[in-house]
């Protein structure tokens, strides 16, 4: 990573966002008794003097452990290890999608390959009542720059949009869905750049939960 110092200005708009399936025609039955809630973080960031240092927005969101994260993604999707590799118990890679375990146990870190995920991704998991639950990350994937952050043992491994976080229970055991933003400085020319996220949360029973997660990630659970 380069060095140096680096003025930056950061602005961060959060408004509510409306329900993604509003427009379809079985909305009606897809959501009946259904709990919605959404929200837009618009968010940009520009510097003052394009160099050689580059700088990009990083957001997560924290989820309690016991669920399953799904990114939709291609075959041939590539992941790096940022500490203990994860293994088959914890992720499993299906033809359309990755799925991940997120227990609070067992420390793991995964970044997935922009090119190779489409910019939305989900967690399911049910509450104390029984009742589902699935909140949904909506991003810009733009593989076409570098999401130039990377693993702290492997300089110049870069390119990863999303990644993963498995707590180990050192600091109360969690999960986090983190996605990056589009990047500015050094070799993309650019000196700034605007991103939109959104979060898209449901909350119902579980054959309703999971058909809106057919819907909106195109994996059935």
């Amino acid at each position: 990573m380069a060095e140096g110092q680096k003025k930056l200005h950061l602005q961060r708009l959060i408004r509510p966002a409306a329900d993604p399936l509003r427009k379809h025609d079985c909305y009606d039955d897809l959501v009946k008794d259904i709990l919605f809630a959404g929200y837009e973080q618009v968010v940009t960031l520009s510097e003052a003097e394009l160099d050689g240092i580059v700088t990009e927005v990083w957001s997560l969101i924290q989820v309690n452990p016991g669920g399953v994260l799904l990114i939709p993604a291609t075959p041939r999707v590539e992941y790096s290890d940022y500490y203990e590799p994860i293994d088959e118990t914890l992720q499993t890679i299906y033809p359309n999608h990755v799925r991940l375990k997120v227990t609070g146990d067992r420390r793991y870190k995964v970044g997935f390959k922009a090119a190779q995920v489409f910019g939305r991704l989900g967690y399911y998991h049910h509450l104390e009542d029984g009742r589902a639950y699935l909140a949904v990350r909506n991003f810009f994937n733009n593989p076409s720059v570098p999401y130039a952050e990377e693993p702290a043992h492997a300089p110049g491994r870069q390119g990863h949009s999303i990644h993963v976080y498995n707590d180990d229970g050192g600091f109360g055991g969690f999960g986090e869905l983190e996605v990056n933003g589009q990047t500015i400085g050094g070799e993309t020319g650019n000196s700034t750049v605007t991103d939109q996220l959104l979060l898209w949360l449901y909350v119902g029973s579980t054959e309703q939960v999971k058909e809106i997660a057919v819907h909106l990630l195109g994996i059935e659970i």
